[in-house]
């Protein structure tokens, strides 16, 4: 918050008064009005990233890869998540350590949405 002087204060109350009625009166109403104030939530931005794969669990079910030098681990759903190896669709148990895959997901520890591996 900064600190406003009295000059600019007062130039602010002298325009307000001069400002035509209907504008007064639309902001009145615009005020009045904050029950119709509807707040849109953004689902987070999914992110794809390239990495190798460097640990399978759970017969695919969760993955680990590396990523610039960090171990990432997502997990790998068998009806939400695409999976595909050269192109082709394949199952999540067909996913093998040292394989190079690109991974959409949400970030680190969230399900992934597609797994596309070379």
């Amino acid at each position: 918050v900064a600190a406003i002087d009295g000059a600019t204060i007062g130039k602010l109350i002298t325009d307000l008064y001069a400002a035509p009625m209907d504008v007064v009166e639309a902001a009145k109403v615009a005020a009045e009005k904050v029950d119709n104030i509807e707040i849109a939530v953004l689902p987070p931005a999914d992110e794809t990233v390239q990495g190798e794969i460097s640990e399978v669990r759970n017969g695919g079910r969760e993955i680990s890869f590396t990523l610039g030098g960090e171990t990432i681990e997502t997990t790998i759903s068998g009806s939400r998540t695409t999976v595909t190896v050269a192109g082709v669709a394949a199952e999540r148990n067909t996913l093998a350590v040292g394989m190079t895959c690109e991974i959409t997901y949400l970030g680190p520890g969230t399900e992934a949405k597609l797994v596309a591996c070379q």
